[in-house]
């Protein structure tokens, strides 16, 4: 089973046609910061980060999630709450290469942010994000992943650029 979660990194490697697949994370972030005047601390908990996976055929797959978003933010000691749903995903992912000696397994994630959920927390707009995921097979136990892509920043009428590594270490098939 190779998943995408919990890293940044998405996995180059489709789920089997007629497959789901439900991945489920969270992620925990705290922020301090000053800009010589202001102080700022965020603490941030997005629970039930979930990805479905659907198993179109032999080389294509569905994917579909969202996440449940808590934060609390402090300015100069001054404390204010957010929480709800943000966004839902849509997407797909095609495999392109697979099982090859070199660039291992080469798939492209083609999705889009759906706003969704709390107005605080979505977006304005529909999000398109276009990522290629490279899996390179170092030995039976040890791979590296990168992604490469862009995402849309509607709100500016740019794209910003996405670029994440992992490296990937086989427990066994009993884990």
């Amino acid at each position: 089973m190779i998943t995408d979660r919990p890293d940044q990194t998405e996995s180059a490697v489709i789920i089997p046609r007629d497959f789901v697949q439900f991945e489920i994370g969270f992620i925990y972030q705290k922020q301090k910061f000053s800009d010589g005047t202001n102080s700022f601390e965020n603490e941030n908990l997005i629970l039930a980060s979930t990805l479905c996976r659907y198993g179109v055929s032999s080389n294509f797959e569905l994917r579909f999630g969202g996440e449940y978003f808590f934060g609390q933010s402090y300015t100069n000691g001054l404390k204010s709450d957010l929480q709800g749903v943000q966004n839902l995903m849509f997407g797909a992912k095609m495999q392109l290469r697979s099982n090859q000696k070199i660039l291992s397994n080469i798939g492209v994630i083609v999705q889009t942010l759906i706003p969704f959920g709390n107005q605080k927390l979505r977006r304005d707009n529909f999000t398109p994000t276009f990522l290629l995921c490279v899996d390179q097979r170092i030995t039976e136990v040890l791979s590296f992943d990168i992604n490469l892509g862009t995402e849309s920043v509607t709100h500016l009428g740019k794209y910003s650029y996405v670029y994440t590594g992992s490296l990937g270490y086989d427990l066994g098939n009993r884990l």
